[in-house]
């Protein structure tokens, strides 16, 4: 079945809205509002290397979600039967 970038789209949401709330948050606030590390790190009243590490760990479990819908295989490859990746994409 070929997925549309629709579909992308709301499991991306779904991936992000079903994050813990303080990786979900620095999650938004770095990549979706574009706010620096520290920047982030002073809106949440933590430190850098607590953003860096909630960043990471949200970022993981939203690829894991993303290649358990088969958009990524393992190896990190595209499946073919993700849509065409556009510019609005998460970092």
């Amino acid at each position: 079945m070929q997925r549309t970038t629709t579909d992308l789209r709301l499991d991306l949401a779904k991936a992000i809205a079903a994050l813990p709330e303080a990786c979900r948050v620095a999650l938004i606030l770095r990549d979706v509002e574009e706010l620096t590390a520290p920047e982030v790190a002073a809106s949440l009243g933590v430190s850098v290397e607590a953003v860096k590490s909630r960043l990471h760990r949200a970022r993981a479990m939203v690829r894991t979600s993303l290649m358990s819908g088969g958009y990524w295989d393992r190896d990190g490859e595209k499946s073919d039967s993700r849509p065409p990746a556009s510019r609005n994409t998460v970092r």
